[in-house]
């Protein structure tokens, strides 16, 4: 009972939409999207990092740096 009430605080389940919330951090899970907002998000790879879009990829910053 203890674990449960513990992820209903920081879990929402409404309807198709799930939503995990941890301070400002917030992870919304829907049907044809997933939305992370956090105030640093870092994302980290032991092998190759794939990222595909059949439209547009925008890079939005105040400095981008390019390897």
């Amino acid at each position: 009972e203890a674990r449960v009430a513990e992820l209903e605080k920081v879990l929402d389940v409404s309807g198709s939409i799930v939503t995990m919330k941890v301070g400002n951090s917030v992870l919304r899970l829907k049907p044809t999207a997933i939305e992370l907002s956090a105030h640093e998000i870092t994302l980290t790879s032991s092998g190759a990092l794939k990222l595909k879009a059949s439209g547009a990829i925008v890079l939005k910053g105040q400095k981008i740096h390019e390897n």
